[in-house]
């Protein structure tokens, strides 16, 4: 996934930002020995089934229209259905979406020639925790979403890609628009220690420049409830297609499933939404067996953060729920009026918030044996979900579409 940082311009939500946490660029070692980090293709022609929006990730067309409909109400023509990952433009802590309309194009320099409008966001669909092959959870089940791609134009040419399922051991590739500008690029690349010059330079040489369209290529080397694929991968590439033999066959969203991560971001959820409140603390104490895995212990550092330990009481204070025992100290120093009380729990919210987000972007960088990094992962068409999406896409196409408006296509896919 690409990082989460509040945002205060985008309605009180958790966005992605630069820092980056999903992906790492993958290295291989040659017949001599030699350690290498192959470089993706710089794709130069136009894909028309491509898609690049202004919220930072790629997308992919898997319906055309026959024939552009003009939505009701606006004055956009619909050319299609885009599927994209989730984070890209919902909330992974509400699933509410970023904006309402988001600029897109073929490329960068087109940006704008298109928009999108989201339509379905997945995560509430999906029951199940996506397990990588060594067992570790995905961060967010169900991380796919789609949208209805318009245009003030009705003659401008698009491409669908077909999806299609793939073996173990297929030749594979990502086509992506890459964001370059990291500012932690050890979360990229982390394998050579401290060194930022070294990473920030690998991953210009193996993603060229700032959203264009590359190609990295790999292999399938597992396809189970996520699909595990050798192919270098950084923020901006999430909504990409896995593609095998022409169709795609994966949704791109993330990075190798660490320990711990999937429960950080569930944490985050309930701090969010304050709901489960009683059990946020006891979720964040079983988390330190896992500063194992780490170089550093992270979880530890965490739960001694103050503004966690001063949300947590506050909020269990408010909702008269027991407070325990390790958290006393800061019962006592809590404002004694009820407006200022839940002040603090707003103002603390966010800290509390980026903090535990903040732990999640440094599990790449401190995991101690990241010479085990050879994988990114996907979210294979074979999940279960994608006979949903099919299933509403088929559905739609038999429904009239004359004085249509975008809330009645919302309330489709929704309902």
């Amino acid at each position: 996934m690409g990082d989460l940082k509040y945002n205060y311009w985008v309605s009180n939500l958790y966005k992605m930002n630069s820092e980056g946490i999903g992906y790492v660029i993958i290295r291989r070692a040659q017949p001599s020995g030699i350690i290498i980090e192959e470089p993706s293709i710089r794709v130069t022609e136009e894909k028309k089934y491509m898609i690049i929006h202004n919220y930072g990730g790629t997308g992919f067309i898997i319906k055309k229209f026959p024939q552009p409909f003009m939505i009701q109400g606006s004055n956009y023509y619909a050319l299609g259905i885009v599927l994209t990952a989730a984070h890209t433009i919902y909330s992974p802590l509400n699933f509410i979406s970023y904006r309402k309309k988001m600029r897109c194009g073929f490329s960068n320099d087109n940006m704008g020639l298109m928009k999108l409008f989201p339509l379905k966001c997945y995560c509430t669909e999906s029951k199940e925790e996506l397990l990588s092959s060594n067992r570790n959870p995905y961060c967010l089940p169900g991380d796919i979403a789609l949208c209805i791609l318009v245009s003030k134009r009705c003659t401008i040419e698009i491409e669908e890609i077909p999806l299609s399922t793939c073996f173990e051991g297929s030749e594979c590739s990502i086509i992506g628009f890459p964001g370059i500008n990291i500012d932690n690029p050890l979360s990229i690349f982390p394998y050579l220690g401290k060194n930022k010059a070294i990473a920030k330079a690998k991953i210009i040489e193996v993603f060229h420049e700032d959203r264009v369209l590359i190609e990295s290529k790999g292999k399938v080397l597992f396809n189970g409830d996520l699909l595990e694929v050798s192919c270098s991968g950084i923020n901006g590439m999430s909504g990409s297609p896995v593609i095998v033999e022409g169709c795609a066959v994966g949704v791109f969203v993330g990075g190798p499933p660490l320990e711990g991560q999937r429960e950080l971001l569930k944490i985050a959820s309930m701090m969010k939404n304050e709901i489960d409140v009683e059990e946020i603390w006891n979720r964040l104490i079983s988390l330190v067996d896992k500063d194992e895995f780490y170089k550093k212990p992270i979880f530890k550092k965490l739960i001694n953060d103050q503004f966690v330990r001063k949300y947590i009481t506050a909020l269990l204070f408010v909702k008269k729920l027991e407070i325990p025992e390790e958290l006393k100290e800061y019962q006592k120093v809590l404002p004694h009026d009820k407006t200022k009380i839940q002040k603090l729990i707003l103002s603390s919210q966010k800290e509390c918030i980026n903090s535990i987000i903040d732990i999640i972007t440094k599990c790449l960088m401190q995991y101690k044996n990241c010479h085990e990094f050879r994988y990114n992962v996907a979210i294979p068409i074979n999940n279960p979900l994608f006979n949903i999406v099919v299933d509403n896409i088929n559905r739609f196409d038999f429904i009239e579409k004359k004085n249509i408006t975008l809330d009645q296509i919302i309330d489709f896919f929704n309902n």
